[in-house]
């Protein structure tokens, strides 16, 4: 095996550690406001958390279309579907069911979801139908838009690397997301998520990423911090100015969003091919990262029973939330996705030895 080869995969496998573990801790954060009564209040008075909820969720989904163009781009039809449904959507599903018990009615008055909505969110359509039949599940909608991407990737892998017919592609599939979208707000009906297309952008670009992260990777760091100086900058101006619905205003929030994120991401790549990290920090990033999506699934549950056993808002509530929560957080989700491996490694083993 080729040692260079060796050791960029090592790189990357820390990039996206260390990405991971980043989009957590912004994850975490943003959320803990709900049950908790001290969070600083200039992150949401000057709409910082909008900034944030972007380049968290943004970034799962530009590692999640890195990742997929760099191991599933060959990929059968089936093969991808089994190992999306397995790797993914069985754990969503037992997400799914919890949260209807616990996060839902504490966030809806009381009131368990309808058959109906649990059933639209099991089918994964609410981003494409959002609120249809109810109020759309806080956070795990994230997975909705994660399989409109896949939808996306396994029709576009093959071309991914034609950066120009790529992004054709792309930008035509954002327009008749716009259109539709507005086609059904005129006549009284929700079609697509409105930051759908923005996640898909992410997405794409995450894709993009992988066929020319060596050019892109050559640039200088002060190029990438100019850039999100820059355009946090605009962002934070155009999130805090009286709002104007016009479409150039809705491009350029869009535009910044995607310039003040992306830089950071490359940034992030840079630093892990050029620096040596302490051996902790690698095990904790690999950890964190390894068991990422469980915490983005099983978060608001954990925290949603935690804040019902200690409603009354105190500082020692924020300590035994914050601190005492994120551990079991962590603890639980790590130990959720070990013992998943170890199932679906069984399933793979028991099915091997049936067809010798």
């Amino acid at each position: 095996m080729n040692p260079n080869h060796t050791d960029a995969g090592r790189k990357i496998n820390i990039a996206v550690n260390i990405l991971n573990t980043l989009f957590i801790v912004i994850t975490l954060f943003l959320h803990v406001g709900l049950y908790t009564s001290y969070y600083p209040e200039f992150v949401q008075k000057y709409n910082i958390n909008l900034f944030l909820q972007k380049l968290s969720v943004g970034g799962f989904l530009f590692i999640s279309g890195y990742k997929l163009t760099m191991s599933k781009a060959t990929d059968s039809l089936k093969n991808f579907v089994i190992n999306r449904f397995f790797r993914v959507y069985l754990l969503y599903l037992l997400c799914l069911i919890f949260f209807s018990f616990t996060v839902y009615p504490d966030m809806n008055g009381g009131h368990l979801p309808s058959y109906q909505n649990f059933i639209l969110h099991a089918l994964c359509l609410q981003s494409i139908l959002p609120n249809f039949f109810g109020n759309n599940y806080l956070t795990i909608w994230f997975v909705s838009v994660l399989f409109y991407c896949y939808f996306f990737f396994f029709l576009t892998r093959k071309i991914a690397e034609k950066t120009f017919l790529f992004f054709l592609i792309v930008l035509l599939n954002i327009f008749c997301i716009f259109l539709l979208h507005n086609i059904g707000k005129n006549n009284g009906i929700d079609i697509f998520q409105s930051d759908l297309h923005i996640y898909l952008i992410f997405f794409a670009l995450g894709m993009s990423y992988f066929h020319h992260q060596k050019k892109i990777d050559s640039f200088p760091y002060r190029y990438y911090l100019c850039l999100f100086c820059i355009a946090f900058i605009w962002l934070m101006v155009l999130y805090n100015m009286p709002f104007i619905n016009t479409w150039y205003l809705s491009f350029s929030k869009f535009f910044f969003i995607i310039i003040s994120s992306i830089p950071l991401y490359f940034i992030i790549f840079k630093i892990a091919a050029d620096v040596e990290f302490s051996a902790l920090i690698l095990k904790m990033s690999a950890s964190i990262s390894y068991s990422s999506f469980c915490i983005f699934l099983f978060h608001r549950v954990i925290w949603s029973v935690m804040a019902v056993a200690w409603y009354e808002k105190s500082l020692y509530q924020f300590l035994y939330i914050v601190f005492l929560g994120s551990s079991v957080i962590f603890l639980f989700s790590y130990c959720m996705q070990k013992t998943y491996d170890k199932l679906i490694d069984y399933r793979k083993r028991s099915k091997s030895l049936l067809q010798t």
